[in-house]
């Protein structure tokens, strides 16, 4: 007979086994617990970094604009403060050549100019400069509506221009509505055609210039064209000048563009700035009595 001998474990060898086995359970999960702690708090340091630098970098851009405005720097590249935060300013003259939307829509009674001489390094209109040449221009107005609405605007055309060293004014009125037309006299517009390209519009007309207050395209000098549009209340509408018989628009103002960069971040903000014009209420004191 053979007799096998087992070797048996004690009972505080296994207990032994089983300690070791949950000390590295409980490691295991505070391991696990601290990286996700230490991942989340690597996370909110960079979320609050790209903050901060994203704060600083549109404060540049703002200041940017503002030292622009003020001509206090010229184009180019800046440095604000001692945290390395740059911004980049750069000018761009908007609105010239054959076509012009305005920047915004306008409700009733709003109006927008379109300048037809051009202006000096100083900002003042030079009458005569870089002048439209043409004695027509196209205009169109008007989106999602049509001639059978009764808010559809109708546009209203006021010219200002030198003759013989004197500005004189002329205005007409176009009105794509035939039912009013028997009450306010204005000329008949159509539906839109031959616009600028960018917006969708409803009516157009070509107005012609020596119409409004007997100006002659060969002798005098156009200053500006105010446009306004009546009857649409408080729906806003965009208007598009196209030039003519292939003569250009001098420049309507400028793009003002300035990129803050803080870090990794940048931010970009654009301005538009358009010359001065006389203040809309001038318009009716002109034709006042």
């Amino acid at each position: 007979m053979i007799l096998r001998l087992v070797r048996l474990r004690s009972p505080s060898s296994i207990r032994s086994g089983q300690v070791l086995v949950v000390v590295l359970l409980m490691l295991a999960v505070v391991t696990t617990v601290g990286l996700a702690m230490v991942s989340r708090s690597v996370t909110e340091i960079g979320v609050t970094t790209t903050q901060e630098e994203s704060a600083r970098a549109l404060t540049a851009a703002e200041a940017g604009v503002e030292a622009a405005l003020s001509a206090v720097v010229a184009s180019g590249t800046h440095t604000m403060g001692s945290m390395g935060t740059t911004y980049t300013v750069s000018s761009q003259a908007y609105g010239g050549g054959g076509e012009f939307t305005v920047s915004r829509s306008l409700t009733a009674a709003e109006s927008e100019t379109v300048f037809l001489s051009g202006h000096d390094t100083s900002g003042n209109l030079v009458p005569g400069q870089e002048k439209y040449t043409d004695n027509n221009i196209r205009v169109c107005w008007g989106q999602n509506v049509s001639a059978v609405d009764a808010t559809a605007p109708a546009l209203e055309a006021i010219l200002y221009f030198q003759t013989s060293g004197q500005v004189k004014v002329g205005r007409m009125g176009y009105d794509p509505v035939d039912s009013r037309r028997g009450q306010n006299s204005f000329q008949a517009a159509g539906s839109a055609s031959d616009c600028p390209a960018g917006k969708t519009y409803a009516f157009s007309t070509n107005v012609a210039l020596n119409t409004l207050g007997g100006y002659n395209s060969g002798t005098d000098n156009p200053l500006l064209l105010r446009l306004r549009l009546l009857y649409n209340g408080e729906t806003g509408h965009f208007i598009g000048v196209k030039a003519q018989g292939g003569a250009s628009l001098p420049a309507q103002g400028t793009n003002i563009t300035s990129a803050g960069q803080s870090g990794s971040t940048s931010r970009k903000v654009q301005l538009f700035q358009g010359y001065g014009d006389p203040f809309p209420q001038f318009d009716n004191a002109v034709f006042s009595g």
